[in-house]
């Protein structure tokens, strides 16, 4: 086996095969024409040992800020995992690092790019606004987020029901890709080590969701 630091400089150039993997193994299993988006936090740094900029720059830009995780109700440094997922595989069909204070509803215009036969997108309350819903109806995607008590008076009880249902099954994903497979414990030292750490656990899971299914 090579050196530890020297495996690093190998596996950090291999997550483009990692991610070239995942999109084979994707491909074995029809797409849905529902999917959902959303992203969950990606530390790098507890926030107490922040002292000034940092080696966590990325491409184009990119680096590690503060941002709120909503799902633990707390500050993070670092970056955000985006992912786009079918609605029944649960299969991550896009992803992306992005930054860790970022308007979700930007992302979603590259996380839905080339997936033809979408009919229809299921996310939080993040992606909620008018003229998005507008600019997704054009390419004839629909969006559906929970509901405000106003909308609830006026939305049937079926469709409530089945956002209620569906709406937290990314979240299951998420937590599959960093609680079970330890990705929020990723122990990289700079972007691009997070970048392939991510790549091939994202890879991985696909073949697990696959296996899970043929079972």
């Amino acid at each position: 086996m090579p050196h530890h630091s020297e495996f690093n400089r190998r596996a950090r150039w291999l997550w483009g095969a990692f991610e070239q993997t995942r999109i084979c193994l994707a491909d074995l299993v029809p797409a849905d024409n529902w999917g959902q988006v959303d992203t969950s936090a990606l530390p790098v740094k507890h926030p107490s040992r922040v002292r000034g900029p940092d080696s966590w720059t990325g491409p184009n830009g990119l680096a590690a800020r503060f941002g709120r995780d909503a799902a633990h109700a707390e500050w993070f440094y670092g970056f955000r995992l985006a992912a786009r997922t079918d609605l029944g595989s649960r299969l991550v069909r896009a992803w992306a690092i992005v930054p860790a204070a970022v308007n979700e509803r930007d992302l979603v215009p590259g996380l839905i790019e080339g997936a033809h036969g979408l009919s229809g997108l299921l996310a939080d309350k993040g992606f909620n606004g008018k003229q998005f819903a507008e600019s997704l109806a054009e390419e004839g995607i629909e969006i559906l987020v929970p509901p405000t008590k106003k909308q609830r008076a006026t939305m049937s009880s079926g469709l409530q029901k089945v956002i209620a249902e569906w709406r937290n099954r990314i979240e299951t994903t998420f937590g599959e890709i960093t609680d079970q497979m330890t990705l929020a414990r990723h122990g990289a030292h700079s972007f691009w080590g997070l970048l392939t750490r991510t790549a091939s656990t994202i890879a991985a899971h696909t073949l697990y969701r696959i296996m899970l299914a043929d079972a």
